[in-house]
This record gives structure tokens, sequence and C-alpha cells, in this order.
């Protein structure tokens, strides 16, 4: 049975792995940008990210946890960001902005996790609400840019990652990637 301690270093050193996954796909989709406020908002979030990881490595090792172990779900969400290249060549930024509320959903899920279980140790509850809040702030203006080169776009239709809206449902293409998949690696076989 796994310790309160052991399930939360696991979890911190789970949202590693996805802080990794969201700044090199926001380096990435920086990388390709050609519109210079995406490019400016995507090395925001890839910057973002990088100090979440750094900050998230620093409570594993607090907690004698490895902050450079893989957590093992990093094909999964490494998929999901990587999904992002394969939009960046078709030059449709509403794509590329579509792929990155997907990321977000899935990182907004797995901190939702993190925090409830992190719940007793309200130090680390703290720093991953913050870096949650973050994730959601970064969900929220993606949303509005989309709506710069999608003006049908509706960003209330997209799946709330909220409780109290029943966050995290099936069904839509932007449904949040079932991190548990280990199948395919092509975006057209992602289990939702």
């Amino acid at each position: 049975m796994e310790s309160n301690n052991e399930k939360l270093v696991s979890n911190i050193e789970h949202l590693i792995s996805i802080a990794e996954d969201g700044k090199k796909g926001y380096e990435n989709a920086a990388e390709d940008a050609q519109d210079g406020s995406l490019k400016a908002m995507f090395q925001k979030y890839a910057t973002q990210r990088g100090t979440y990881s750094t900050d998230l490595k620093r409570l594993t090792s607090e907690l004698g946890g490895d902050p450079d172990k893989e957590a093992g779900v990093m094909g999964s969400m490494h998929r999901a960001w990587m999904d992002i290249r394969t939009w960046l060549g078709s030059n449709e930024n509403a794509a590329v902005l579509k792929e990155c509320v997907t990321g977000e959903n899935a990182a907004i899920k797995s901190y939702t996790e993190a925090i409830e279980d992190a719940d007793a140790n309200s130090m680390y509850s703290s720093i991953l609400n913050e870096q949650l809040n973050g994730v959601r702030g970064a969900l929220s203006e993606i949303k509005t840019q989309i709506t710069h080169y999608d003006p049908e776009y509706n960003a209330n239709e997209e799946n709330d990652n909220t409780p109290e809206k029943g966050g995290f449902s099936t069904g839509s293409h932007n449904a949040p990637y079932d991190l548990n998949d280990k199948g395919s690696t092509t975006g057209s076989e992602y289990k939702y």
C-alpha cells in the first residue's frame, strides 16, 4: 500500500512530466508561430512551465523523491503536445491553439487529481493550486486567442475542466487524452 507521502511524490513527479511536456510543446509552437503575438504568448507559457517544473522538482526533493524520475505517463502527454507539431505544419493558428486547449485540459485534470490527494498537506496543496490557477489562466487566454482566428469558435462549448461544471467529459475532440492509453501515436487514434 502506498503511503500518503509516496502518493504525493508520485503525483508531483507526474506533474513534472506534464510541465516539461508543456514547456516543450509551447517552445515548439513559439518556434514555428508566424504571428508575433502568438509567438510571445507561447514563449511566455514555455517559461511558465519551466518555472513550474523547477518548483515541482524542488518539492519532490523535499519529500525524498527523485525529481529526475520519469512518471510513466510521459509518452501520452508527449504525444498530446507533439500533435501541435502536426498542426504547425498546416499553418492554421486556430488549430494550433485548439491543440493547446487539449494539452491544458489534460494538465488541469492532473493538477486537480494531485491537489485532491495532497489536501492533507496544505503547503504542497497551496503550491499546486497556484500552478493550477496559472494553467487555467493560460487556457483562458488561449481560448480568447482562438476567437481571433476562428470567429465561430465558442469557448463555452469546449470541455470545461471545473468539477462544478462536470469537467473532463469525453466524446469531444477537445476532451483530454486518455493518459493511460499506451496505444498508437497518431493523433487520429488517441482515446478520448
